[in-house]
């Protein structure tokens, strides 16, 4: 954020890269939802991996 305060022409950048952030957090958390599901599938017990 920094930067972009420092430097606005980069504003579309850092906001894409912020974007980019964001989606990747979320696949992460999908990615946990999934294993989570594959844990209680195969060994039958509930799983927390966050």
């Amino acid at each position: 954020m920094k930067i972009i305060i420092e430097r606005p022409e980069v504003i579309n950048e850092g906001t894409s890269l912020l974007m980019v952030n964001r989606h990747l957090e979320r696949i992460g958390d999908h990615i946990c939802n999934i294993c989570e599901a594959i844990v209680y599938m195969v060994e039958g017990r509930r799983e927390h991996l966050n």
